[in-house]
């Protein structure tokens, strides 16, 4: 059995299924799960935060995978782009993705991928460097 619930100052419909897995109804009418809303919250937060930071970042689109991503400007010896749903991809066809939950996790993994973007070279952006430094690493 599935319970429908409508959020008022939100006007949006949301589904909830016996395991609470919570979906949102798109402009589309189209079911959607609650996780990818999640991920794009998180993807547009990682961006506004680096802005915050006086981290350059600027956003694209890739036409082959559909999604946006933001190039975050590393100015290192490797480039570094995160999509919406999270995964970041390199150069050399390296790409990971952001496993945590908090804004302040992802972060810190952001900070951790920028060093290793570094490739024991010594240049990359000053707005970097200096999140590093704020997260606490050296």
């Amino acid at each position: 059995m599935e319970k429908f619930q409508t959020y008022a100052p939100v006007l949006r419909e949301y589904k909830f299924d016996y395991f609470s897995a919570e979906m949102e109804l798109n402009s589309s009418g189209e079911w959607v799960q609650y996780k990818e809303v999640i991920l794009k919250i998180m993807f547009i937060e990682i961006g506004k935060y680096l802005a915050e930071q006086n981290i350059t970042v600027t956003l694209h689109f890739n036409s082959e995978t559909k999604q946006h991503y933001w190039d975050l400007n590393t100015q290192a010896k490797s480039d570094l782009h995160l999509y919406e749903d999270l995964t970041l991809k390199g150069r050399y066809g390296y790409t990971s993705k952001l496993k945590n939950e908090t804004l302040e996790e992802n972060i810190r993994s952001l900070c951790w991928e920028f060093k290793d973007c570094l490739h024991g070279r010594d240049y990359g952006s000053c707005a970097w460097f200096e999140l590093c430094e704020k997260k606490q690493f050296d």
